[in-house]
């Protein structure tokens, strides 16, 4: 901290200064001065470690001056009352740097029977960029750490181990470094790597395929067994012609994907394989669709609509889906009569064809006997 005094008196006698910083009501630390000039005088005065250490809340801090004679300070006793001491500046460093603070979020995923993937979230740097991570390991669990790896030195906030034996649990723990030292470990995560006898993923079913557009038709499929190993993309391909790879893996376990950029009133086949660590699965059988015509227009009128009544709060509704003018359908429209018209569902946001109207009111029932 930087703080400037002098002495505004005019005398043969100069007073004595006490300069505290103090947090709240409690002292940091205090300096004197004695024998002060009238010229400016600035100062730097550094904390020791003990009182920087004693010092947590920075926005609380302030400074006091006391100025004290022995004696008159000037040369009449009235000049005792022109006595002051004023300082121009005042300033506190930032708040002393630290090892970082404790790695969160960390997550280990066993990508074959002898690799686990790691990843993390960084922590906050505790004033001092992180430079690097240190990586333990544990295993069996409860036989002790040892150091992975000392120090990453990069920032990459992911890990992969390879090497590992099949079918074994691994635990894991990241510490962030920076130049002040190493902070805490994170919370410890474990996983089991895969067995030595899994296989490529099992075909894909379910596959769907729906023209949205004249330019786009979306797919959607259902995971297969993952035959050990975890599914960590699908193979996609596209038929209107010979069989095409549009997409040789998608990089995700992700069970839908629209392919865009298509022809108009064209039909296309599809057909998607699961890809693992071992391998990739059969693909899918194929399916297709056509994108919709350039012409495309508005759903036709709703045919067929009942309504009945389950309970009495409750009607169903059933109707026969229209023609969709050559874009698919993608929800309905439902509008309520009681008194004048009002929309009860905006859209439905699917092509199912029923609806359940629920929190009706009953008729009430009146007796003539």
């Amino acid at each position: 901290m930087r703080y400037v005094y002098k002495n505004d008196a005019v005398g043969s006698n100069t007073p004595s200064l006490t300069v505290t910083l103090k947090q709240g009501p409690m002292s940091i630390a205090s300096w004197t001065h004695s024998s002060i000039p009238t010229s400016f005088v600035l100062t730097t005065q550094t904390l020791s470690s003990i009182q920087s250490d004693s010092i947590t809340n920075y926005s609380d801090l302030r400074i006091s001056f006391n100025a004290q004679c022995d004696a008159l300070c000037g040369n009449s006793p009235s000049a005792k009352n022109s006595i002051s001491v004023s300082w121009t500046e005042f300033s506190v460093g930032d708040a002393p740097i630290s090892v970082p603070a404790q790695v969160t979020g960390l997550s280990a995923v066993a990508v074959s029977p002898s690799q686990i993937n790691l990843s993390w979230t960084a922590p906050n740097d505790g004033g001092s960029a992180i430079t690097g991570y240190k990586i333990e390991r544990e295993s069996p669990i409860g036989s002790g750490w040892s150091i992975l790896v000392s120090n990453t030195g990069n920032t990459n906030t992911n890990y992969s181990d390879s090497g590992l034996n099949h079918s074994t649990t691994y635990q894991y723990r990241v510490s962030a470094i920076n130049a002040i030292g190493t902070g805490s470990p994170s919370d410890a995560v474990s996983a089991t790597t895969q067995s030595m006898t899994s296989t490529i993923p099992a075909q894909v079913t379910g596959l769907s395929a729906v023209a949205v557009s004249p330019s786009q038709i979306n797919l959607s499929w259902t995971a297969p067994n993952d035959g050990g190993s975890a599914i960590t993309g699908y193979k996609i391909e596209q038929k209107d012609g010979p069989w095409s790879t549009i997409v040789a893996n998608t990089g995700d376990a992700t069970t839908v994907y629209s392919v865009t950029g298509l022809n108009a009133d064209t039909t296309y086949q599809y057909r998607v394989s699961a890809i693992n660590a071992i391998g990739t699965g059969s693909p899918s059988d194929a399916v297709s669709a056509t994108t919709q015509s350039m012409t495309s227009t508005i759903p036709a009128q709703v045919t067929g609509l009942s309504a009945v009544a389950v309970s009495p709060s409750q009607i169903n509704l059933s109707w026969t889906a229209p023609n969709d003018g050559g874009s698919a359908i993608t929800g309905y429209k439902i509008e309520q009569k009681d008194g004048p018209w009002s929309t009860i569902v905006a859209n439905t946001g699917d092509a199912t064809t029923v609806y359940s109207v629920t929190g009706l009111n009953a008729v009430p029932h009146i007796s003539t006997g």
